[in-house]
């Protein structure tokens, strides 16, 4: 008996430059978004064109018009806004959550540990990545703020 195996496709590794790179295109494409942010299948394919050229890669497969659409830090930025709507908390873009004392691990805690049985499965995943930034700032959250409208 002969099972089907799954491939998937290599995941894609983003790097510093790369991630300033699509940022650098989405703001220059920002008149094309409109009034939602809904940047077009053809903003993404020059993002991923631009990348292709720039010849930053160091690792992974070659960024896709698909890829970049996922990368896009929207969801990353929203739940920075989110915490930092939070009573109480603070946020900058140097120190982050600036997380100090037990009362202010406590809430940092609460939020990124959040129970994935409240949660849809893809914030799970970006309050747990927002762990790093406990005590240093988001470097690309300037970069997406000025790409919102």
């Amino acid at each position: 008996l002969l099972m089907a195996t799954e491939t998937s496709e290599p995941k894609a590794q983003w790097n510093a430059r790369e991630t300033d790179l699509l940022l650098a295109v989405l703001l220059s494409k920002v008149s094309e978004a409109g009034n939602g942010n809904g940047f077009k299948p053809t903003t993404f394919n020059a993002v991923a064109t631009a990348l292709d050229q720039a010849d930053l890669l160091t690792a992974g497969p070659p960024k896709t018009a698909k890829c970049c659409k996922t990368k896009w830090l929207l969801q990353m930025y929203g739940h920075i806004e989110t915490y930092h709507g939070l009573s109480g908390v603070h946020w900058d873009n140097e120190r982050g959550a600036g997380i100090e004392g037990e009362a202010a691990w406590a809430v940092w805690n609460s939020y990124v540990q959040s129970s994935i049985s409240t949660l849809t499965y893809i914030t799970y995943q970006a309050r747990n990545l927002m762990r790093q930034y406990h005590n240093t700032g988001w470097p690309f959250y300037s970069q997406v703020q000025a790409i919102l409208p």
